[in-house]
């Protein structure tokens, strides 16, 4: 099922630090290249800049496609989160249509889900959260066979398809937030545009020999790692936001 990425498995504050230094030895290395260069060459005129304009001009795009990629995904997990949170709100809801015992059974059933997945966004235990979310969708779909066979009527079947629609919506959003991910290909190409270009920045800076401060490469080397970083966060603050929301409706 999954289709993601080597990024992913990386934590976000290593992301962004990784990315800041990646940026700054890229663009050393360019700088100490085209010092060197510089020494052996009289004329220093060229079409460097143009070159290095147009390989920027490709990171630029690079970065935008694959912040479009995010963008998109993010969308479909949030949109994903809110079917899921009706489809919680109306099993419960539909639970009082069957008798007293079983109606508290599916609530506390239902409560206990979606407690289940919050708690495993916020300690970071997603797999056993998978498992319990698996074994309560289970007895919740005992509890639907039963209604089916003890009510065969319209009220039996808006009950059963109620908690159906529980079960597909935890698969949809589990593909989602594991099959949906940016490929590799993606991160790989951009990651190399960007040393390509920083490189190239550097080459022309030492031909030149002029050395930007300080304070101005930082501030480059932190604006390549907030657009990489906020990629990468892309699908997960309002994401997770919204699943804490969700438990609201059994307050």
């Amino acid at each position: 099922m999954t289709s993601g990425s080597f990024i992913d498995g990386i934590p976000l504050w290593l992301t962004f630090a990784g990315t800041v230094v990646f940026v700054l030895g890229a663009w050393y290395v360019g700088y100490v290249a085209g010092k060197r260069a510089r020494r052996r060459a009289e004329v220093v005129e060229s079409l460097e800049g143009e070159i290095v304009g147009a390989v920027l001009g490709l990171v630029a795009f690079m970065l935008a496609f694959t912040f479009g990629m995010a963008e998109s995904r993010w969308e479909a997990r949030r949109i994903a989160v809110l079917d899921e949170a009706v489809a919680l709100r109306t099993a419960y809801l539909r639970a009082g249509l069957q008798p007293a015992t079983r109606r508290d059974e599916v609530r506390a059933l239902l409560r206990e889900y979606v407690a289940v997945r919050i708690e495993g966004i916020e300690s970071g235990r997603i797999e056993d959260a998978l498992r319990r979310s698996a074994e309560i969708q289970r007895r919740l779909w005992g509890h639907a066979i039963a209604i089916g066979q003890e009510m065969p009527t319209d009220i039996g079947g808006l009950s059963v398809e109620s908690l159906n629609a529980v079960v597909d919506s935890h698969v949809r959003r589990l593909e989602l937030a594991v099959g949906t991910r940016i490929p590799t290909t993606i991160w790989f190409v951009l990651y190399l545009l960007v040393a390509i270009g920083m490189a190239l920045v550097g080459h022309h800076a030492g031909m030149q020999g002029r050395r930007p401060s300080a304070g101005a490469l930082g501030l480059l080397a932190f604006a390549f790692a907030v657009v990489l970083f906020v990629i990468s966060l892309a699908i997960i603050t309002l994401y997770f936001r919204q699943v804490r929301r969700a438990n609201s409706i059994y307050d």
